[in-house]
């Protein structure tokens, strides 16, 4: 539904249903053997003879040694098949192997007598026909196998890229028909070398060990600023210029992101990841359950102080309906700033707006206020919305597994049925609800006035993109590879799919706004949101790309984000901060400077960010809370991160 100003809320636009996603059936190996045996023919029952026949056997032992032939028939048929798999020689072999047997039960069942030999004989000759049957398919397959061989390079260079997957993405990605098509566009091979957890920890390592892969997927603005000086990543922009005519393009029209990408020094170590789409620059956002608040009289919220009584309604009205106290008034995953593995949009802090300090979704913890930058952690600000926060957590209004639960369990959660989360932090409701009612049943909270009635300030970032995928390293020996594979990503057709998923998989023809050329995010396969379903299928994240706000509108209307873009633009947009954080890149001194502390900083910030709201002590603890981070040294990340921004906005 969706939402006005007023907070009232209507039904959804057409286009953000659901239906169950396309399906199949799936392959079969079929059944396996049970373990018996088929014993020597000669000794299968000979008893009970009425004479000998022409062949020198008894009629009931002949019969019975047809019988036995036919059930051989079977097994050497899904031998045939399997040698197929193998090559024609081999199926052609066993075809032969099946024909004599097959020819053979004919010949001995002739003269057999009763409906025993007619079926025998008729089993037999069809056996004969399959055969025949399976030899045109082994030989076709051989051929096409034969084919592909043939298809493939035998001199084409192989990319080791080193970096990430969700743990929805495959561990081969060269099990991805993009992939293989990728491959075979720019005649590379890809070898993915893919951690599911503690990239950042084993990336460390294996940067330090110097036994570096030709591609790291990945890396920090101080990583590259460390290892772009000490020559372990390679300068790129001449070899863009020369390699990447697609994404030279991009720069010239958009110089400001070239001008993004440019270290201090004056080169470009990596690729950008830019996707800006309608929904850009604000992301912290949180749904309610409707239905919720209708079965129980309340209206939307729209202060802190009516937000709080709607979770104290969840949590003793049983608005669920099933008499249990299961509800959980608001959810979410991960540490108050949204670091968390795999669920950065899943934190808590859409209300550290209301307090006029939000909480900068790349765990930068930096604000910028009129010029000047400020750690967060020790602003009044933040005391006051911690303090408020450990108040809810005390009266059981907050999840009390939100700060150690997963993005798996808590995604099993807000699907359960019937639903038990009231309030809960997400991307948007189609990426984290499976339901094909989701959209009826929840819906975004509005910006909230202060406990004073102040104005919240909604954190937003400019679009720039991301500037840190792709870093070539000195051991690659083939550049000109890397850079022509990194290019394939800039045409609009791929970035689409790269992002979103392959055409006619994920993505299909837009029926809804009638635009020739546009593509839209099919209904995902019931059971599994849109977020799962496309790191199954697409490569987000993991390969550059160029596509911005044109590009949306023009090729891609992922519809089932119309309602989160109509709030973000109606609801949301006049309360971003108007004096948001500039684009800068620090050099190697400050780098050091920030981060030789910043990992011990943002450690004891989110350690005791967390113990404040469980505790509910933040008052207490302070003054030698702010001591501590004085003594790490939080100044000098500040003065670095200073020193940067004034440089680059000057």
């Amino acid at each position: 539904m969706n939402l006005n100003r007023a907070g009232n809320r209507t039904k959804p636009q057409a286009g953000r249903t659901r239906a169950n996603g396309p399906g199949g059936p799936t392959g079969s190996s079929g059944p396996t053997g049970s373990g018996g045996s088929i014993g020597p023919i000669g000794l299968i029952g000979t008893t009970g003879s009425t004479g000998p026949s022409r062949s020198g056997l008894p009629r009931i032992a002949r019969g019975t040694r047809a019988l036995a032939l036919l059930l051989t028939l079977p097994l050497l048929l899904a031998l045939l098949l399997s040698a197929a798999a193998c090559g024609q020689n081999a199926a052609t072999t066993t075809t032969a192997a099946a024909t004599a047997a097959a020819t053979e039960a004919q010949i001995t069942t002739a003269g057999t007598e009763g409906a025993a030999a007619t079926e025998a004989q008729t089993t037999a000759a069809a056996a004969v026909t399959q055969a025949d049957a399976a030899t045109a398919a082994a030989q076709t397959t051989a051929a096409e196998t034969a084919t592909t061989i043939a298809a493939a390079p035998a001199d084409r260079p192989t990319i080791h890229i080193f970096g990430s997957r969700s743990v929805n993405s495959p561990e081969d990605r060269n099990s991805m028909q993009l992939v293989q098509d990728w491959s075979n566009a720019v005649n590379v091979s890809f070898e993915w070398e893919l951690v599911a957890t503690g990239y950042e920890e084993t990336k460390s390592l294996k940067l330090a060990s110097g036994d570096w892969p030709d591609v790291f997927m990945s890396v920090t603005d101080a990583e590259i600023i460390r290892y772009g000086s000490e020559g372990v990543f390679i300068p790129l922009q001449d070899l863009q210029a020369q390699y990447a005519p697609q994404l030279s393009g991009y720069y010239e029209s958009n110089p400001a992101m070239k001008a993004y990408l440019t270290a201090p020094d004056g080169n470009i170590y990596t690729f950008p990841f830019y996707s800006i789409g309608p929904w850009g620059g604000i992301n912290r956002l949180q749904v309610i359950n409707t239905t919720w608040l209708e079965k129980l009289g309340l209206k939307m919220p729209t202060t802190l102080q009516e937000y709080k009584d709607v979770l104290i309604a969840f949590r003793d009205q049983d608005p669920n309906g099933n008499g249990q106290k299961d509800e959980v008034p608001f959810s979410w995953a991960g540490a108050l700033d949204g670091h968390h593995p795999g669920g950065w949009a899943f934190s808590p802090d859409f209300t550290s707006a209301s307090f006029q300090c939000p909480i900068p979704y790349d765990n930068n913890w930096m604000q910028y206020q009129d010029g000047k930058v400020v750690f967060i952690p020790v602003m009044e600000e933040y005391r006051n919305w911690v303090r408020w926060m450990g108040e809810l957590y005390a009266e059981g209004l907050l999840d009390q597994q939100g700060f150690t639960q997963g993005t798996d369990q808590y995604a099993a959660k807000l699907n359960s049925e019937p639903y038990t989360v009231g309030v809960a932090s997400v991307w948007d409701i189609g990426d984290s609800f499976t339901s094909p009612t989701a959209y009826d049943d929840y819906d975004f909270v509005p910006p909230l006035l202060g406990l004073n009635g102040e104005a919240p300030v909604v954190q937003y970032n400019l679009g720039y993109g991301g500037r840190n995928l792709w870093a070539v390293t000195k051991s690659c020996e083939n550049v000109e590879a890397v850079i022509r594979a990194a290019d394939y990503g800039f045409q609009e057709d791929i970035g689409a799919q790269f992002l979103e998923g392959p055409y006619d998989v994920r993505l299909i023809p837009d029926t809804i706004c009638n635009q020739p050329g546009a593509r839209v995010s099919g209904p995902a396969p019931e059971g599994m949101d849109n977020s799962a379903w496309r790191d199954s299928v697409a490569l987000f994240g993991a390969a550059p790309v160029y596509f911005g706000l044109d590009q949306y509108k023009r090729l891609l209307h992922l519809h089932y984000t119309d309602h989160k873009v109509e709030y973000i633009n109606t609801i949301m947009d006049p309360y971003k901060d108007p004096d948001p954080m500039p684009p800068f890149f620090m050099s190697l001194e400050e780098t050091e400077a920030k981060s030789n502390i910043w990992t011990d900083l943002c450690e004891y910030v989110g350690r005791k960010g967390a113990e404040f709201v469980i505790n509910n002590n933040v008052d207490a603890e302070w003054d030698a809370y702010v001591a501590e981070l004085q003594k790490i040294g939080y100044q000098k990340a500040v003065d670095a991160q200073q020193a940067a921004v004034d440089r680059a906005t000057n």
